[in-house]
């Protein structure tokens, strides 16, 4: 090849007078250049035209809304964890979103969310870059409207934060732990997320007479059932149903109540002390758990659990049908039992809001927000099961927690 002339044209061959963008008159010409074809290369690939952002690696996702799908003003943003510029991109219409990351940062938070007038709360959650190739988030919302039972239209202004921050071991919906295990390092932090499937209700419901201390009546039945019916009008769901059990389902107890549970089943039964409730989980592979990078209150830990589990039994433990007498004063046995039932339903204890679950604003029975969590619980249940994914109501806790409210990402980091 050695000295090939190539004649390469920058600029077509134009006659006359053009306009340039101000407005004033040039003359095009033909600018012929004599190069050797390794001198073409390097023109071709010189930096005289920036390319821009070169794409590191693409986040390919799903926003998936609780309840009306206004997804209207929600961005996805990448904001990388050495503190680089983020990138983002709006939300399609149907929630899907395509973020060409431009920095070499390997971990990073994914954020979706928008003005504080938006419908959801913010979505936050760290990551590896990698792991983003495909993603299902499910959206949790703001606010939401009862959809059944006797508080059906109401609206409930939703704090996922009210929720999951009440004492250590006693949430509505979860429970962390700052020390859970022998082999992690102290600043792990776990949360449990507990709940039945919709579509596994109505559970069934047997009296247990063989296992118990006292005679369980017919007046007896016709009066628990008249506190699970009473549930069931407020909800406006069947939640249970009420089948006459085989002995030979029992288990031989190992305990006072260990393996007593039948899955699928929710048994009454009467011993002392009396009324509590114990949880039966379902054992399907339908349970997931991942270990994650997380935030402490000055930056970033190494360590995070999350398990979701899906109850399908348990055992209520039946006190005495008389008033009951607690700290705050007396209380019908109807309203005990409704609170234990609540328990084998996946609810917690809560100061927080109006609930038979807690001393401070107790109700007698459920109360609208009672209704309106286990509604938004299930339903994100409903969507993570059916898109795969376990990102539901935990980032929205995390988003709630820090983008909106200034907090660090989970009630026990303030402790």
């Amino acid at each position: 090849m050695g000295n090939d002339v190539h004649v390469v044209d920058v600029l077509p061959a134009i006659a006359g007078d053009t306009p340039t963008l101000g407005g004033a008159m040039r003359r095009r010409t033909v600018l012929r250049l004599m190069m050797t074809p390794f001198a073409l290369m390097a023109a071709c690939s010189s930096d005289a035209i920036d390319p821009g952002p070169r794409t590191i690696a693409t986040i390919n996702g799903k926003a998936h809304p609780v309840g009306p799908a206004d997804l209207s003003a929600l961005w996805a943003v990448w904001e990388p964890a050495d503190g680089s510029p983020p990138d983002s991109v709006e939300l399609g219409t149907d929630g899907s979103f395509r973020i060409a990351v431009t920095t070499a940062s390997e971990q990073g938070d994914l954020r979706i969310g928008g003005p504080s007038t938006t419908s959801y709360h913010p979505f936050l959650y760290p990551f590896d870059v990698a792991d983003l190739a495909a993603i299902d988030v499910v959206m949790i919302p703001r606010v939401w409207t009862i959809q059944r039972g006797e508080y059906a239209g109401q609206s409930v202004q939703t704090s996922l934060d009210i929720v999951v921050n009440d004492n250590a071991s006693q949430t509505f919906y979860s429970y962390f732990q700052g020390q859970p295990f022998p082999w992690a390092a102290p600043e792990l932090y776990f949360l449990d997320l507990m709940s039945w499937r919709t579509d596994a209700l109505p559970a069934k419901v047997a009296l247990d007479r063989q296992n118990s201390d006292r005679d369980l009546t017919a007046a007896d039945s016709s009066a628990i059932w008249q506190a699970l019916d009473r549930m069931e009008s407020v909800f406006g769901i069947d939640l249970f149903e009420p089948i006459v059990p085989d002995t030979a389902w029992w288990p031989v107890p190992t305990g006072p109540f260990e393996g007593r549970e039948i899955p699928g089943t929710i048994r009454i039964t009467a011993q002392p002390p009396g009324w509590r409730a114990f949880l039966h989980f379902e054992d399907d592979g339908s349970e997931w758990e991942q270990d994650l990078g997380g935030w402490t209150a000055g930056g970033r830990f190494d360590a995070f659990r999350v398990r979701q589990r899906y109850l399908n039994g348990g055992v209520l433990v039946l006190g005495e049908f008389e008033p009951f007498r607690l700290a705050d004063g007396l209380i019908a046995w109807q309203t005990v039992m409704m609170h234990e039932m609540l328990h084998v339903l996946g609810a917690g204890h809560t100061c927080r809001m109006e609930s038979p679950m807690g001393p401070c604003a107790r109700t007698a029975e459920p109360s609208r927000y009672d209704v309106a969590y286990f509604e938004i619980l299930w339903e994100a249940i409903r969507l993570q099961r059916e898109v795969s994914t376990p990102f539901g109501i935990m980032p929205a806790v995390i988003g709630e927690r820090r983008l909106l409210m200034g907090l660090p990402a989970l009630p026990e980091m303030e402790r």
